[in-house]
């Protein structure tokens, strides 16, 4: 079965989200990718985060876990960053005028009424509703 790890970033009642646009679909995900092959799940949040983000994350406890269509995934508190997250490695290498990845903190009442959540699962956005940690 596949894997895949997010990192769940909220402070100031705000969530770090990556809006990808791309010439026909625009959407919103949180950062992270696939685990790879004899890698943990903590490992590949690590080194996720890092490549995608250019930033050292503090990783905090697992917050839930989904799976669908042969994937499992796994969503990860990050606690805090050493260095400002800025899109880094593979993704900043795509990068061009029709593939873009725009780091953007999205507001919790924003959020709640974001189309375009993607590829999480189904009932991840409300996940990530309920345990919204609320000033």
């Amino acid at each position: 079965m596949k894997q895949r790890v997010s990192a769940v970033i909220i402070s100031d009642n705000k969530i770090l989200l990556i809006k990808r646009v791309k010439p026909d679909q625009e959407y919103y995900t949180l950062p992270g990718g696939t685990v790879e092959e004899g890698e943990t799940i903590e490992r590949a949040m690590y080194r996720e985060f890092k490549e995608e983000l250019s930033a050292t994350p503090k990783i905090g406890k697992l917050l839930f876990e989904t799976s669908s269509e042969g994937r499992k995934d796994y969503y990860f508190e990050i606690d805090e960053t050493l260095g400002v997250p800025k899109i880094g490695g593979p993704e900043l290498q795509r990068m061009n005028a029709d593939n873009q990845y725009i780091l953007t903190w999205v507001e919790f009442e924003d959020f709640k009424n974001l189309a375009g959540f993607y590829p999480n699962p189904p009932g991840t956005k409300e996940k990530l509703i309920a345990i919204w940690p609320h000033p």
